[in-house]
């Protein structure tokens, strides 16, 4: 089994160099995938990079 790895939003948002609230305003706005497990946000690391490298500039 493959095991795939996941952040929440706090590390979500350090990876892109943004605030958490910035990071809930693009993934809000964006259809960015992840995860609710409750009230916590699941965000796929492997998915976020991938994007990253996509979306020089994100507009939300």
């Amino acid at each position: 089994m493959c095991e795939q790895e996941y952040v929440n939003n706090k590390q979500a948002a350090q990876i892109l160099g943004v605030s958490e609230h910035t990071m809930k305003k693009i993934r809000n706005s964006v259809g960015f995938e992840y995860t609710r497990l409750g009230r916590e946000i699941k965000i796929n690391k492997a998915f976020l990079l991938e994007y990253m490298k996509t979306h020089r500039k994100i507009k939300y």
